[in-house]
Order: C-alpha cells, then sequence, then structure tokens
C-alpha cells in the first residue's frame, strides 16, 4: 500500500504475520526501500532475523504499530520519560505453550473462526511470543533473563510479585529483562517497574497504585492490523518510527525440531509440522552457529535432528533462492 503525502510515498510493508511467507515479505520490504519508500513492516519473521539489514537501506524503517512489540515500547518509553526504573516488560500469551502444535489441531477452529490453522499454531507452539518478545529485545536493548523466557502463569494481581528479581520473591535473575507470561493478562502488555524515590512510591500508593515499591502499568489490548496506520501517521507527521531495532541484535528467534527429523526432509515455515521457534541471546545464538528462524524456513535437513533439538547452520542446507541468505551475510558484514 502506498500513502501520497507531503509530496512522498510511503510504503507500507503489508506482508502479514507469521503465516506469510518470509520470503514475499522480505521482497516487499526491499522493492520498498530500494524505491527510496519509508516501509513498516508487519512481519516478524523477517524482522527478528533482518531489522539491521533493513533498518541500514532505509531513511525511515519501522515495525508496525499494535503488535505487541510496539504496544509495550510505549509503556516503556512512559517510564523512561518520566525516569522510572523498568525491571520487566511483556506480554500475555493467549494459551497455554504447547510446542507440539500443528496445524491439523486447529482445522475445526479455523472453520468455526474464519482463521488459517497455521496462524494459530505459531501461536499456541509459541513461535509468535519468541518474536514478538525479541523484537521488543532488540528495540530496548534489553535481554531475556533465560532461553525461551519464563513463560510462567501470571495473572494480573500476581505481576507485581512474579517479575520482580529473586532478592524480592520474584522470579528474575537480572533487569530489565523482556518476557512472557500465561493468563488474564493476554492480550495486554505490561510493564514493571519502581523508583528509587520514596516520595514517589509514596504518590503512586496515594494514587492508588497497586503494588510498591514494585508497581505495573497495564494496557489490557492491543488492536494488531487496526493500530498498523498509527505508524503512518507517526512517519508522516513526526519522522518518528513506531519501533524499530537499536544498533544490534540482543536476543535471536532460533529453531528447534518439533518432531524427530530426518535427512533429506525439506523444512516448513512458522506454525507448521517441522520446527518451533526459540528465542536465545544472540551471542550464544552466534557462539553455536544456531540459524535463526527466517533462514530456516524451505531448508533441507542435511542429518537426523531429534525433536528438541536446536537446529544449527551444519544441520541445514539452506535455501539460497529465497533471498534471505544473501540479506543475513550483508548484515553480518554491516555488524562487523
Amino acid at each position: 500500500m502506498l500513502v501520497k503525502q507531503f509530496g512522498r510515498d510511503v510504503g507500507i510493508g503489508f506482508a502479514g504475520s507469521v503465516d506469510t511467507d518470509t520470503a514475499v515479505a522480505h521482497r516487499v520490504i526491499c522493492d520498498g526501500l530500494s524505491a527510496g519508500k519509508h516501509v513498516v513492516n508487519l512481519n516478524a519473521v523477517s524482522e527478528a532475523a533482518l531489522g539491521v539489514f533493513y533498518k541500514n537501506l532505509a531513511e525511515i524503517y519501522s515495525v508496525g504499530a499494535g503488535d505487541e512489540p510496539a504496544a509495550t515500547l510505549e509503556l516503556v518509553e512512559f517510564c523512561e520519560k518520566l525516569n522510572l526504573k523498568v525491571i520487566c516488560a511483556g506480554k500475555g500469551k493467549n494459551n497455554p505453550m504447547n510446542v507440539r502444535a500443528i496445524p491439523d489441531d486447529f482445522f475445526e477452529m479455523g472453520k468455526a473462526k474464519n482463521l488459517n490453522p497455521q496462524s494459530v499454531a505459531s501461536f499456541v507452539d509459541g513461535t509468535r511470543t519468541m518474536l514478538e518478545m525479541a523484537i521488543l529485545s532488540n528495540a530496548t536493548g534489553w535481554p531475556i533473563d533465560k532461553p525461551g523466557m519464563h513463560g510462567v502463569s501470571v495473572n494480573v494481581d500476581t505481576l507485581t510479585s512474579t517479575f520482580v528479581p529473586k532478592k524480592d520473591g520474584g522470579i528474575l535473575d537480572s533487569f530489565p529483562v523482556i518476557d512472557f507470561g500465561i493468563g488474564d493478562i493476554a492480550p495486554g502488555v505490561f510493564v514493571i517497574f519502581t523508583t528509587d524515590q520514596q516520595s514517589i512510591i509514596d504518590e503512586l500508593l496515594y494514587l492508588k497504585m497497586k503494588g510498591g515499591p514494585y508497581f505495573y502499568l497495564y494496557k489490557p489490548y492491543h488492536l494488531g492490523n487496526i493500530e498498523a496506520p498509527l505508524s503512518i501517521h507517526s512517519i508522516l507527521s513526526d519522522k518518528k518510527p513506531s519501533l524499530v531495532i537499536k544498533d544490534k541484535f540482543v536476543t535471536m528467534v532460533c529453531v528447534k525440531a518439533k518432531k524427530d527429523l530426518k535427512a533429506g526432509e525439506v523444512l516448513d515455515t512458522a506454525g507448521g509440522y517441522t520446527f518451533y521457534g526459540f528465542s536465545i541471546s544472540a551471542g550464544e545464538a552466534e557462539r553455536k552457529a544456531y540459524v535463526p528462524l527466517a533462514l530456516a524456513e524451505k531448508a533441507t535437513v542435511l542429518k537426523d535432528i531429534k525433536a528438541g533439538e536446536l537446529i544449527t547452520f551444519a544441520d541445514l542446507k539452506l535455501d539460497e533462492s529465497r533471498g534471505l541468505l544473501a540479506a543475513w551475510e550483508e548484515q553480518k558484514r554491516l555488524l562487523g
């Protein structure tokens, strides 16, 4: 979609959600950027692997408003402007984690609710959450607390007793970090914060904020594609992206085998039958040569892989025709 305003076309990369072929999304984004357009990317798989590459090509490049990363970032920026100390930021997952979920499990639901079963599986198996929180991690520069994140059962009223440091009865080894929970916080997003100023804590309690010394900000919804046009407005009015990666990757989304894989099998795409996404620190992913999700799609398995194993570059023959590998190599050059 192109929007004409202020004498400039703004290219909108409506390549869609994780069930959109990442290679198609990549071509749309690159074509827009090569033509000198501003681009808003709604495809999480491409952003999680190639955000630095896209940002380097663009005058203004943005991840779309409305999805959890940008919605959470709004709360983060609120805290940062007020010099409040963020401890954890994240989202609620809509359903219990089942890393073995496949499209077959959701055909009837898909028919009833007009949903793509593969898209549903990508949410249930955690892939979508891993991608969204990695994007938020890379935009804030804050890491995840552990591989795959905690993803514990938590409700709104237990946020400030859960996503806080262990020394204070919570689950976190460090802060600030990015994480997610499963409970009535879905489909919302949250930030846990504190402050060293007792006067501010006293004022927050007077204003009936729950908690102390840790408090939460909670937005009980995100509106996905409905909110995405806000990114267009932000770019045209303020020349400001809704969300963009900082200078480097902090968290990568790699892949684990969803079942035992045999040499010669061809991997499918997110939410399919062969793998699920798993978030891991970018440093560890590089050291151990784990394959990012975007590059794993449509790759050929070179040797048998057990279910649950993280997949490495040595395990696969990547499909170079999709254009993603070339962009990945160029991004490595840019990152030095």
